[in-house]
């Protein structure tokens, strides 16, 4: 949700950029300018975490587009959704921060927290984009479980 989504549709008015990675990367560093945090309420584990969010992340498997590592933590087989909330960051610190979207390493930024939880609801009074595997989807609010054993998946 948010930066991501923010990506997502955008990319749709540009689909001819996006066929050319040297392009797409230039329209991710472009929308970076063009984005405002917004404010969200995160509520789950009968927790609940509002902040401003640079990008909020949920899934239930480690790796997504182009071999990323989101919710590095995410393990398919435990029944949980891997949640991971990066905080106010800085447009320098996200672009000096991109490795660790591909090794792995983002829960070791003081600015992103990492949690296991079976739900996670979504709110806000701003706009939040929603989007999955760069495909947009809508908006909040939204709501996330796990469906036990709805997805039968093969590791090797």
């Amino acid at each position: 949700m948010a930066y991501d989504a923010f990506v997502a549709r955008f990319a749709e008015r540009y689909k001819k950029w996006v066929a050319h990675k040297i392009l797409y990367l230039l329209m991710v560093i472009r929308c970076l300018f063009l984005y405002r945090l917004p404010k969200a309420k995160v509520i789950f584990d009968e927790q609940s975490d509002e902040d401003f969010y640079y990008t909020i992340n949920v899934g239930i498997a480690r790796y997504s587009g182009g071999g990323m590592q989101l919710v590095p933590h995410a393990d398919p087989t435990d029944g949980l959704l891997a949640l991971m909330l990066a905080r106010r960051l800085t447009k320098l610190g996200v672009l000096l921060n991109t490795y660790r979207f591909y090794n792995g390493t983002l829960h070791r930024h003081p600015k992103i927290d990492i949690f296991q939880t079976k739900h996670i609801k979504v709110t806000s009074d701003e706009f939040i984009g929603l989007e999955a595997d760069g495909e947009w989807l809508g908006t909040t609010p939204v709501k996330f479980s796990v469906l036990p054993q709805a997805l039968k998946i093969l590791i090797p």
